[in-house]
């Protein structure tokens, strides 16, 4: 998952909120996600860029940003790419 890269180092952005830090869950009819975008070299998460450098879309809804997280029967997780290094 490509990550933010600063000065300070890279990063994923997460949502400030009183109860801390977190990357909250979208829950849909079909589970929850993060989209990645299908590419030549496999599928990664897309990342807007900025004059201030790149980051990851959070979505805004009445509840809050978030990054939605692949739910599963075991757990939520955020899908990786295995692809040859």
């Amino acid at each position: 998952i490509p990550l933010n890269n600063t000065p300070k180092g890279p990063y994923i952005p997460l949502n400030n909120t009183p109860k801390g830090l977190y990357i909250p869950l979208n829950n849909t009819p079909k589970g929850s996600y993060i989209p990645l975008n299908n590419t030549l070299k496999g599928p990664y998460m897309p990342l807007n860029n900025t004059a201030k450098g790149s980051y990851i879309p959070l979505k805004n809804t009445h509840k809050g940003l978030y990054i939605p997280l692949n739910k599963t029967p075991k757990s939520s997780y955020m899908p990786l790419n295995n692809t040859p290094k």
